[in-house]
């Protein structure tokens, strides 16, 4: 499968537009700083709890919460270390046993809980209360906090990075695909994507951080830093990055461009050929991993510090090929031009219909919400200082369109007002046209204003309407 190429005449207002929601992302949908320091004070609360039963005990976290990369209210996942327990050779199910005998002394502050004690990973869940956040603990699994302290770098270097993580992280889950137990992938193995496809770009957007090390007479090899057999070495001070790399900043593309690179390098790449591989800057064939995991190799994406961990282990031919079936949707998606108002971006931009080929975005014709003109320019370009549109108008606008696209599931719905005058009493009439279907509003009006939010509010009402006639014609362009 290969997806287009990025299409030469694809608007340079558009792609800014683009760029801009994609950075906006970022803040809508990070930890706000309240919530951070909320987390904090809770991991150091629960620490205070379970040392009533292990006194020794030390949580860290891991995983969105501590990178920064999480969707919305993300779960913690914490890691209990014990020196006391792991000098005694206490296995993972037993302490987690201990972890939960702890938490139940506090039932005002912990519910649903549940140990996983024969699981690959075994885990204490729960629910604080009174919010029911979820969180996980495992034990022992210091390599998922070395991950994470190593991704919070690669985040200090370049916002894009981070930018492009919330990006897949949403498409994935808006369309079931990062689901491990469902034979996909985990939202770890995303980023471990995003994190390769950046260090690939030309010129690179991220190093190999764990190829860097500051040469000296002393250090003339790479550090070494072991944690449960594995060399978890990276290179963590970024304010002293440019002495061991000098392509920091060097990429100036923009988010919405390395978006849609994105989605096209991994429809080109040859997972038959390739593993992923963030660790070296070296292209890695699959087959000089013999020691990798993972009962199937239809994708391998090797885990940075534990090398025989397939990150894609779960991952089937047919799942591969779902998945990149995604990217060619959200790709052909991203790049098909859509005059809406930036609020709004979002909802079309994320429908599952589009994403996943239920409905297929054509080229739209030109049309400025913000000046009412059409086949002359899209909003991004329109240089009016007294728009015709006000933002009410816009609003019933964006209502209608997402309307269409979302219940009605409309195949590339136009909307366009056309406003006709009456040369003898100087009364204005609209109507809209949605993929060549009239919704004409009855009356005439003194102002445009009044004539096209009266017109935008009609043809909304009709469509909503059981038994509107509009809605069943529209109905036989859906693409299913």
């Amino acid at each position: 499968m290969k997806l287009l190429k990025l299409p030469s005449e694809l608007p340079g207002g558009y792609l800014k537009l683009l760029s801009k929601f994609c950075s906006g992302l970022l803040g809508k949908h990070a930890l706000p700083a309240t919530e951070v320091k909320s987390r904090a004070a809770l991991v150091l609360q629960m620490e205070k709890h379970i040392s009533t039963t292990i006194p020794d005990c030390k949580l860290q976290c891991f995983g969105s919460t501590s990178t920064g990369l999480g969707l919305g209210n993300c779960d913690i996942d914490l890691c209990m270390t014990s020196k006391k327990l792991q000098s005694a050779s206490v296995p993972a199910g037993m302490a987690i046993s201990k972890i939960c005998s702890a938490l139940y002394k506090f039932p005002h502050m912990y519910t649903s809980l549940e140990p996983i004690r024969h699981a690959k990973v075994p885990l204490c869940k729960t629910l604080v209360l009174p919010s029911r956040l979820q969180v996980d603990i495992s034990c022992y699994n210091v390599l998922g906090v070395h991950n994470s302290n190593m991704i919070s770098k690669y985040a200090e270097i370049d916002k894009r990075f981070s930018v492009l993580s919330i990006l897949i992280k949403g498409v994935a889950k808006k369309c079931s695909i990062a689901n491990v137990r469902e034979g996909s992938l985990s939202s770890y193995a995303y980023i471990m994507m995003v994190i390769y496809f950046l260090q690939r770009t030309s010129p690179p957007v991220l190093p190999c951080l764990q190829e860097l090390w500051e040469k000296t007479d002393d250090q003339p090899e790479p550090p070494v830093n072991i944690e449960m057999s594995w060399n978890v070495y990276f290179f963590d001070d970024i304010e002293n990055l440019s002495k061991v790399w000098d392509g920091q900043g060097k990429n100036k593309q923009s988010v919405g461009e390395l978006w849609l690179e994105f989605l096209r390098f991994y429809s080109e790449f040859d997972f038959t050929k390739y593993a992923v591989t963030p660790r070296t800057s070296e292209m890695v064939e699959v087959s000089s991993l013999s020691h990798i995991g993972g009962r199937s190799k239809s994708l391998v994406i090797e885990d940075p510090f534990n090398l025989s961990h397939n990150l894609g282990r779960q991952m089937t031919a047919s799942g591969l090929q779902f998945v990149l079936k995604i990217f060619d949707h959200t790709y052909t998606h991203f790049i098909s031009p859509v005059s809406l108002p930036n609020e709004h971006l979002k909802l079309y931009l994320f429908d599952h219909a589009y994403l996943t080929g239920r409905s297929v975005p054509v080229n739209v014709p030109k049309f400025c919400y913000k000046c009412g003109a059409q086949d002359e320019h899209f909003v991004w370009e329109c240089a009016s200082t007294d728009p015709v549109l006000p933002n009410d108008v816009a609003q019933l606008m964006a209502e209608l369109y997402l309307y269409a696209t979302q219940k009605l599931r409309v195949a590339a719905p136009v909307y366009m007002f056309q406003w006709k005058m009456d040369n003898n009493v100087r009364l204005h009439r609209c109507q809209v046209v949605i993929n060549g279907t009239s919704i004409v509003c009855p009356g005439q009006f003194k102002t445009l204003h009044e004539a096209s939010k009266a017109a935008a509010r009609y043809a909304l009402q009709n469509l909503q309407s059981p038994k509107s006639q509009y809605a069943a014609t529209l109905s036989t362009m859906t693409i299913q």
